[in-house]
């Protein structure tokens, strides 16, 4: 095919290098337009709108659930994908039918009372997303096949780096829109919320005619399979679980992704309701989060690259959980003087860790996808994961107003004729048993990971990255001060957790004499 040919339907191998880099140029500003769109109208602005309609903790579980649950409708978009095998009309109109259902969204707050525009903003939240899964089904086996696989860790690294850096600006932006508009206009602050989810529907329609020039490579056909209506559940969709493998995959992120979302949907609400911050606070601190999200995935995808996506999905995950257990101590038991700081010290460790889980995740399953099963491979895996991280808000809803009056305590009390010392040790109440509970559920998940096998993995690799991204941690400190002193007293404590992390090259170590990073043998702390 020449390079300047119009015809991009031809066999994936048979696209030009031009069509090929044109495509993911695209798929950028496709990512960008989208993530746009997640950032007006989903997470700390839904909530906060259901929150103004007086939304249960039931409720807000259930708006964080649907978008998983709705993955569930992939499993009749993959028969719908292998019929028609264009993928690119499938995403293009499932977008524009989706996204609509934002308007809805927008009017429900100004037309009715807030428990039927509740009622009216579930159900267009539910339609929404059921079409877009099917919208996703045949966006990811199409990426399957676009991408060459060689470099997804590093695009969709840029990609995610890029949408999620204009993203976080924008809906910076519209946080303090919402302010200024309850401000100017306190009675009518359903208002700017309308206005700010029909921007959101705007700019969700202007990816979706994005998407009609990326370049759509012809399937590969199935390996001698027929896939009709009567064999597709037990046949087709059979495959992914047949596969060890990518089964142990789908377990941990089925186990992983309960985890995260039986907290995540509830950390806004917790700090709104619980801790009394504003809805600025709030929205700023979260946007911090994805900002520090943008900036590291170029340095989470290098470290993908140079070892594994498992390994640095495991130190990603370590440090998310350790973020999760960190908002017990958020409040002891009320809020306190170290709660704005812990909070910001949280979202900065959060924003930096969620870069590396949301990378090496897909590009996970991307690699351990057979070329010619992309669709039911990918599909699985989203319904099944999507199933368990749907069910975890629902659950934690129900939890949350379980253990809202409930507190355990563990105290010391010393008394004697003339003294009584009562000293608080340990004082768990409220949200402090839903933050622990998520906390066992991930630590549960990170064992799961064990399991997984990755494409081109050669022993243990994440000793190795821990000790490398400590290394890099402690050149950047000893950049940032050139006086001895102050230099030795920050590289001292660098030092020490640089020698806590054993070497994974020395002698008594079981490392491949092939291993890619062998040949660093001689790195040292400095």
């Amino acid at each position: 095919m020449s390079t300047g040919s119009t015809d991009i339907s031809g066999d994936p191998e048979r696209l030009s290098h031009d069509e090929t880099a044109r495509g993911l140029q695209l798929v950028v500003r496709e990512g960008i337009a989208s993530q746009t769109m997640e950032s007006l109208t989903k997470g700390v602005f839904l909530i906060a709108l259901a929150l103004q309609l007086d939304a249960s903790n039931f409720v807000i579980g259930l708006l964080g659930a649907i978008p998983f649950l709705s993955n569930l409708f992939q499993i009749p978009a993959v028969l719908m994908v292998e019929r028609l095998r264009d993928r690119r009309k499938i995403v293009m109109r499932a977008h524009l039918a989706a996204r609509a259902f934002l308007l809805p969204v927008a009017a429900a707050p100004l037309l009715f009372e807030p428990k039927i525009a509740l009622a009216v903003i579930i159900v267009a939240v539910a339609v929404r997303y059921s079409i877009g899964a099917m919208a996703g089904c045949a966006w990811n086996s199409w990426m399957r096949d676009l991408v060459p696989k060689i470099i997804l860790g590093k695009f969709f690294g840029r990609r995610l780096f890029y949408s999620t850096t204009v993203a976080a600006f924008v809906g910076l932006a519209a946080g303090f829109f919402l302010d200024w508009w309850e401000l100017m206009y306190p009675e009518e602050r359903f208002a700017g919320f309308a206005l700010l989810f029909a921007g959101g529907c705007v700019v969700g329609i202007s990816a979706a005619f994005i998407v009609r020039f990326i370049p759509h490579p012809k399937m590969k056909s199935p390996e001698a399979q027929h896939y009709d209506a009567a064999n597709f559940s037990l046949a087709f969709m059979r495959a992914p679980l047949g596969d060890p493998n990518f089964r142990s995959l789908i377990g941990f992120l089925m186990m992983w992704n309960f985890a995260v979302n039986l907290a995540s949907p509830f950390f806004a609400v917790y700090m709104l309701k619980t801790l009394g911050y504003s809805m600025t606070f709030v929205v700023s601190i979260t946007l911090m989060s994805q900002l520090l999200n943008a900036f590291s995935l170029q340095m989470w995808g290098k470290y993908a690259d140079a070892f594994s996506q498992k390994a640095v999905l495991g130190v990603c995950g370590s440090l998310f959980i350790f973020c999760i257990f960190g908002w017990t101590f958020t409040t002891f038991p009320e809020r306190h003087f170290l709660t704005t700081p812990l909070l910001i010290f949280l979202h900065f460790i959060m924003g930096i860790s969620i870069s590396g889980m949301n990378l090496t995740t897909s590009n996970m399953a991307f690699k351990l996808t057979p070329s010619s099963k992309a669709t039911p491979y990918l599909a699985m895996n989203t319904v099944l994961t999507s199933l368990a991280a749907g069910v975890a808000p629902l659950f934690g809803g129900f939890f949350a107003d379980f253990v809202q009056d409930k507190t355990l305590s563990l105290d010391l009390h010393w008394k004697t004729a003339e003294l009584s010392l009562y000293l608080p040790t340990i004082i768990i109440s409220g949200w402090d048993f839903f933050f622990l509970l998520a906390t066992l559920v991930g630590l549960y998940a990170l064992r799961r990971l064990a399991k997984v096998r990755e494409d081109g993995e050669q022993g243990d690799t994440r000793a190795f990255l821990q000790r490398e991204i400590l290394l890099d941690t402690g050149k950047v400190l000893r950049s940032l001060s050139t006086v001895d002193g102050l230099r030795d007293l920050t590289m001292a404590p660098m030092a020490m957790m640089i020698n806590m992390v054993k070497n994974p090259l020395r002698k008594d170590r079981d490392v491949p004499s092939d291993h890619p990073l062998a040949k660093d043998a001689s790195i040292e702390s400095e």
